[in-house]
């Protein structure tokens, strides 16, 4: 059922998503042009023109990563909050399937639109001159990967994937918890969801830094860095260590939510 629920949601999303990040990689190749344009035409009729295919890309940029956000709220919130909810409530799966399909499509969202900014800046700046730049930096790639160690490069690139997607869970949950918790009132749904959510982020600032002054007290690194090879497992703790702090915020959050949506929903 997970399947057909995750089948049904990319369905949904993609309609909004897929033509959202091609208008962006074209206004990207548009910038482009117009900066180019911008340091050689004497014109002002084209000055202004480039100048408006710049400003139509930076648009884009921030349509795409409010749009991701806004749809994650939108489809949790219109499927299971509003009147949707009763029919989903009454499919024959459990309130996990419900939740994993939204997540995991989210996650998919927010990673993909993340990789479509990335690209539309590589074609924004993309020249005969970058290229070349590109072609030489990556020459000396090879010493990176010698002095670092293939197995280091490889781990470092698998953990930082990791916090990539248990930040995007992270940060799905947290609305997910919100809005769960807001719609268990009677009255003032919305306006609750938001507070909650917004309680949540101040809660986790506080808590993430006194967690980093009690670890920085706690542990003198500075010292225990003393050689090349303690700097490298330095690197691999912390990444580990941010991803073991951001699962066990996911799993609270998860908690939350699926005991609100399972126990104290209101939908009326």
């Amino acid at each position: 059922m997970l399947g057909k629920l995750m089948k049904h949601e990319f369905r949904a999303t993609a309609r909004v998503m897929v033509p959202l990040l091609l208008i962006l990689l074209v206004f990207s190749v548009i910038a482009n042009f117009s900066i180019r344009l911008l340091d050689t035409s004497a014109s002002d009729i084209l000055e202004a023109l480039s100048v408006i295919g710049v400003v139509c890309y930076a648009l884009c940029v921030m349509a795409a990563g409010i749009m991701c956000l806004v749809l994650l709220i939108q489809r949790f919130y219109k499927n299971l909050m509003g009147d949707e909810g009763y029919l989903m409530f009454t499919l024959p799966t459990s309130v996990h399937s419900l939740v994993w399909s939204k997540l995991l499509v989210s996650t998919f969202w927010y990673i993909v639109t993340g990789l479509g900014i990335i690209l539309s800046v590589f074609l924004l700046v993309m020249s005969a001159d970058f290229l070349n730049e590109l072609r030489f930096n990556f020459a000396g790639f090879d010493e990176v990967i010698a002095q670092l160690g293939a197995l280091n490069l490889t781990g470092y690139i698998l953990e930082l994937l990791l916090v990539i997607v248990v930040s995007c869970i992270s940060g799905a949950l947290l609305l997910y918890a919100g809005m769960a918790l807001g719609h268990s009132f009677a009255n003032h749904k919305v306006l609750l969801s938001l507070a909650f959510v917004v309680g949540f982020g101040i809660l986790l600032s506080v808590v993430s830094t006194w967690t980093a002054v009690l670890v920085g007290s706690s542990f003198d690194v500075i010292p225990l860095v003393t050689t090349f090879e303690d700097g490298l497992a330095l690197a691999h703790k912390s990444l580990l260590s941010y991803c073991g702090y951001q699962a066990v915020i996911s799993a609270v959050f998860y908690f939350v939510t699926t005991l609100t949506l399972k126990k104290r929903l209101n939908l009326a």
